[in-house]
């Protein structure tokens, strides 16, 4: 916890503590106990106000803290989207690569054929 969350306690505390030195000094001791429960009034309220500023700090933290893990899971569904789209088109490319090596085996077939053919040729 940082300092400026106990600040409004802090002085709420320093206020009844204040408040009490003043009743006890300046109020006859019959009516100092009426002072005595106004100061703890005041730290009661001092913690009342501190816990509620505390709760909107934290909730305005667990709203940014969803909002950004809302963001990371769309982009992880984004990115699995994309995965099964080329997963999916993947499995043509390994065919495609399939029937272009096929074809250069045949051209190099068909280029080592025709080049045998002219020495053949040659030697009838």
């Amino acid at each position: 916890m940082r300092w400026r969350d106990f600040r409004i306690l802090f002085y709420f505390i320093i206020a009844a503590i204040v408040f009490g030195i003043i009743s006890w000094v300046v109020l006859s001791p019959a009516v100092a106990w009426i002072a005595l429960v106004v100061a703890w009034g005041l730290i009661l309220i001092g913690l009342l106000v501190n816990s509620l500023l505390l709760l909107r700090d934290t909730d305005k933290k667990i709203k940014e803290i969803n909002e950004t893990l809302k963001n990371i899971v769309q982009i992880q569904e984004a990115m699995q989207k994309e995965q099964k789209e080329q997963a999916g088109s993947g499995s043509t490319i390994v065919p495609t690569l399939q029937a272009v090596s096929q074809f250069y085996l045949d051209y190099f077939a068909r280029q080592k054929g025709g080049e045998e053919k002219p020495k053949d040729t040659d030697d009838i």
